[in-house]
């Protein structure tokens, strides 16, 4: 599965979310690339952060980065150029791939029209500013040639807001004009370096579609590349479903009836009996020499292991919450788990305020190590609560 870090703009992430598909060489549902995205268009604004001095969105894209690989994204791409300028700090730590629009909209331009031309940026001014293309540019053997600073202010930017707004119509004389602009320039070919850019050309002439990268198709086709090595790579893990397993493999592991336990033994009945009978069903107000069936019962327990103390508990749920809590677990921290499981275990890790990190399993039902070590990385998480 890839995990899609979108809603910059949630329009621009929905286009994305075509063009994967019509990327894809698929024959019924199950040969599409599985996508999980994340749609957030609360996440601060790039360009206000980049240009005035806005609120960073570096924290809000980490933690949906961080939702993406809980959830059990194998992969990640982000469809929005301008939050690429974070895109080195959001790979700090993830072992996961991570392809960039920029780089593959560089790539594809470099192939199309060649090296040493100049290539003109249809983008925000915080991705000018930035410079956020240049270096993949000159890595390319490509020459940047940016809009000037009237078509950004009157064709670029209000067109972008157009979209944005859900008006592409509007948009689209806009962006032309911008587009020819620069090639009457000199510009060689255009990369469309904002996704909401491509949007706004639908309705273009096809000789000017040929010049242009669309930026948003470049990173869906790598998407779907990037699909296709994970199941070249890990066919197993690929085709693997944590919510529905496959059906053929299940019953070999899962002969028993779940549904029902092992009888309680006679003397074990019995003892229950005499438990009620004595009415002591709580520990409140113990007095006296003889200790209350609980107390007696940690006693044994203690002894049993060499221990000095022991502390039965009500159900295995408060135990791993106890137990998560007393190993240093705070509100926030991330807590590794195998995905396959009961309820609880994921349940405790949220008693306890922290983020459950699902680590997927093999097909024997044991805990994939190679992925343990992925979320471990990726993640953070330095605490394991292994289920079995």
């Amino acid at each position: 599965m890839i995990g899609v870090l979108g809603g910059m703009g949630p329009l621009a992430t929905a286009d994305f979310f075509a063009k994967v598909i019509a990327a894809t060489d698929a024959q019924d549902d199950a040969g599409h690339v599985p996508l999980l995205i994340h749609s957030d268009p609360r996440i601060p604004g790039r360009p206000a952060a980049l240009l005035h001095g806005g609120p960073s969105p570096l924290p809000a894209l980490m933690a949906a980065r961080d939702r993406l690989i809980a959830a059990g994204a194998q992969g990640l791409v982000m469809a929005c150029n301008t939050a690429h300028y974070w895109h080195a700090q959001l790979r700090q730590g993830c072992a996961l791939p991570f392809p960039s629009i920029v780089d593959v909209a560089c790539a594809q331009a470099a192939q199309r029209f060649g090296i040493g031309v100049r290539i003109g940026l249809v983008a925000t001014r915080a991705t000018l500013a930035t410079r956020l293309f240049e270096p993949a540019l000159h890595a390319h053997g490509l020459k940047l040639l940016a809009p000037t600073e009237a078509a950004l202010d009157e064709w670029i930017l209000p067109a972008i807001a157009l979209v944005k707004a859900g008006n592409t119509q509007e948009a689209g004389p806009l962006l032309e004009r911008a587009v020819q602009a620069m090639l009457d320039a000199g510009a060689d070919g255009i990369i469309l370096a904002c996704t909401e850019a491509p949007m706004a050309l639908q309705g273009a002439p096809a000789a000017l579609h040929a010049r242009c990268i669309d930026s948003s198709t470049a990173l869906a086709q790598a998407t779907v590349a990037l699909w296709q090595q994970i199941q070249s790579a890990h066919p197993a893990r690929a085709a693997h479903n944590p919510i529905a397993m496959n059906h053929a493999t299940t019953p070999e592991h899962l002969q028993l009836d779940l549904t029902w336990q092992e009888p309680i033994p006679p003397a074990g009945v019995q003892a229950a009996m005499v438990l009620m009978d004595s009415a002591k069903l709580h520990r409140y107000g113990e007095t006296g020499a003889k200790p209350g069936e609980a107390a007696a019962l940690e006693a044994d327990f203690a002894a049993e292991i060499g221990m000095p103390y022991c502390v039965a508990m009500n159900s295995c749920g408060s135990t791993m919450f106890a137990a998560l809590r007393c190993s240093g677990v705070r509100p926030g921290d991330k807590v590794l788990s195998n995905c396959f499981t009961l309820a609880p275990v994921p349940g405790a890790i949220a008693h306890a305020g922290a983020v459950p990190v699902l680590v997927d399993v093999t097909d024997d039902l044991l805990i994939d190590l190679d992925d343990l070590r992925r979320k471990a990385q990726a993640s953070g998480a330095t605490t394991l609560l292994l289920s079995h």
